[in-house]
């Protein structure tokens, strides 16, 4: 296995982007035949300053057929100095010809620690006065892509220069990322295990005095469900607390199952509803 020394010249290039051997297209908006006929014509040039030429081609499954069809020849007998990267998220939308003509790779999510851990070091480097707590909000919402949670940290640290201590707070990263800290969503699953519509109906209206996004709202609650369910699966996932585990015994399996599918078809119709708070409150009461 070789891995980059970040030393060398060529190295070097690549990362501050300054050499024209490296490539990368959109295929989202270069997807058609002429966009492959300018890298077909282009691909025959040798390299200025590398030893090979690498055409990095994202979104790769939205490519057009007859832009594949274009493409087959150059993939078939590329020149010898060049190589194609396809990065696609749907690579069983790759034309049968074209895939079995390359290499595969499949790029994981990255693990909860390790995603923590690599947040931890960035802080410790940059100086970040930053919460553990903050950190492991900002990996579990970044869903183990480590870009995403690269960026939100940017995000949390830029605003927090413009606080008095400079510090990444818990309260801070609320705030900025649109979570509630007053615990709405399991008042709202408390009222639903003890099945009490009037309680629960009131908690919806209180979401909406005090202005909160119901769309918002409605993924927090989600995302409380999907954790008591895991619970009652027998699976301990990372997310739960003994707050969770205990909101999770007052359910069966079949309750919770039943309660994560109406609140998890509501989020489409938020969108769009007259009076924000209505398809919550039909999800409730359709839970019971």
């Amino acid at each position: 296995e070789q891995r980059p020394c970040n030393a060398c010249p060529a190295c070097v290039a690549i990362n501050a982007n300054a050499t024209a051997d490296v490539i990368e297209i959109d295929a989202a908006s270069n997807r058609g035949i002429d966009d492959i006929r300018e890298i077909r014509d282009a691909v025959r040039y040798a390299p200025s300053q590398l030893r090979r030429k690498v055409y990095i081609i994202d979104e790769a499954h939205q490519i057009t057929g007859a832009a594949f069809n274009a493409f087959l020849k150059t993939l078939e007998e590329p020149p010898a100095h060049a190589t194609f990267i396809l990065a696609t998220t749907n690579p069983e939308s790759l034309p049968e010809t074209i895939s079995s003509r390359c290499q595969r790779f499949d790029f994981r999510r990255i693990p909860f620690d390790d995603s923590l851990r690599h947040l931890m070091r960035i802080s410790e480097r940059e100086g970040f006065n930053v919460d553990t707590e903050v950190l492991e909000i900002i990996v579990r919402r970044a869903t183990g892509s480590l870009r995403d949670a690269e960026s939100v940290l940017d995000m949390l640290a830029t605003a927090a220069g413009a606080e008095e201590d400079g510090r990444i707070s818990l309260t801070l990263a609320r705030r900025m990322l649109g979570l509630s800290d007053d615990g709405y969503e399991y008042d709202l699953v408390g009222a639903l295990a003890e099945r009490d519509i009037p309680a629960g109906l009131r908690i919806i209206a209180q979401v909406v005095d005090v202005g909160h996004d119901m769309r918002a709202f409605n993924r927090r609650l989600v995302d409380l469900l999907r954790v008591l369910m895991l619970v009652r699966a027998g699976v301990d996932p990372i997310e739960a607390n003994e707050r969770n585990r205990d909101l999770a015994e007052q359910f069966t399996l079949s309750d919770l199952l039943h309660i994560n599918q109406q609140f998890s078809e509501v989020d489409h119709r938020l969108k769009d509803a007259g009076f924000s708070q209505l398809p919550i409150e039909l999800a409730f009461l359709g839970s019971l």
